[in-house]
């Protein structure tokens, strides 16, 4: 982990978040809506579809590179807070958000901000919707409901080999049974394949 945070869960609502957090209102006034509220709230329903979007795609907005301390984000629950003890919020920039290895992924690909650096079953449906199953998390080493015996060619090889993950945010670690392990599995019984018994799939 390349920075420490802290994430609130707030039930604020939506009109809430707008009248109160924003510092806008789309109410009536003298009967009659607020032209200019009704235009900001608009603008920025927008520019968090885009965020999402492009979250979800994996990319990263280019003038976006800092989340300030404090930042609202909405869910069907209200909002939520991120809050990064060192440094004043989260640097889009580091290590943390950088891919390292091979597989395209970054440890922000699964802990998002947005989503209390972890990955709800929401962002990583909205994922496989935007790239077609393609997302770097979908990957059969973890993100697939079985690593055998499943077609990714096709987009609905992949609907069926991710939808634990794009359903549910669910990953599949698989680990190996310990040689001296003080027991012994007998029988395994997954409706997605993976059914050896030196291999529990977690």
């Amino acid at each position: 982990m390349f920075q420490s945070n802290k994430t609130r869960w707030l039930p604020v609502s939506v009109s809430y978040f707008f009248n109160r957090v924003l510092g806008l209102s789309s109410e009536p006034s003298g009967g009659r809506p607020r032209g200019r509220g009704k235009i900001l709230v608009s603008l920025s329903l927008a520019a968090m579809l885009l965020m999402a979007i492009v979250a979800a795609r994996g990319q990263q907005i280019p003038f976006l590179t800092f989340l300030s301390n404090g930042l609202y984000f909405l869910n069907p629950n209200g909002a939520s807070q991120t809050y990064n003890a060192n440094g004043g919020g989260i640097d889009l920039t580091g290590p943390f958000f950088q891919s390292m290895g091979t597989n395209g992924r970054s440890c922000g690909s699964c802990h998002q901000p947005s989503d209390g650096m972890s990955l709800s079953a929401a962002n990583a449906g909205l994922k496989f919707l935007l790239t077609q199953g393609n997302d770097p998390i979908f990957r059969s080493v973890d993100g697939s409901n079985c690593n055998h015996n499943i077609d990714v060619s096709t987009l609905s090889g992949r609907e069926a080999a991710y939808s634990l993950l794009r359903t549910r945010g669910l990953f599949r670690i698989a680990i190996a049974l310990p040689a001296n392990a003080n027991y012994q599995v007998v029988s395994v019984s997954n409706p997605y394949g993976c059914n050896e018994l030196g291999v529990i799939s977690m």
